[in-house]
């Protein structure tokens, strides 16, 4: 079985960018920062 590979904290620095190289993929990558949003 395939797992599901997901990035809680995308934009934090590359770290998806990391474990795509690591591993071949991100499956799903969140990027949430309400008080950034709350900015714009």
């Amino acid at each position: 079985m395939r797992r599901l590979i997901i990035d809680t904290f995308a934009g934090g620095g590359g770290a998806s960018t990391g474990i795509e190289r690591a591993l071949a993929r991100v499956d799903v990558a969140v990027n949430r920062f309400a008080e950034q949003q709350d900015a714009a």
